[in-house]
């Protein structure tokens, strides 16, 4: 199934907006005090958004 370009950009820009959204969570999360940035789970949030963002640059390409 092939998307249009219009529908890629805005998925790009939805994941770019959670992104901000966790990395705005993230700066706040108190769990990293105590298990360090990779025991929180907003890290593993990013990592999949990030992940899938990098999809959408490559379907773009």
């Amino acid at each position: 199934m092939t998307q249009s370009k219009d529908s890629i950009r805005k998925e790009k820009s939805r994941i770019n907006h959670l992104l901000d959204q966790e990395n705005r969570t993230c700066a706040k999360c108190k769990d990293k005090k105590i298990t360090g940035c990779n025991g929180c789970f907003h890290l593993k949030r990013k990592e999949k958004l990030q992940i899938q963002k990098d999809a959408i640059i490559e379907m773009m390409k």
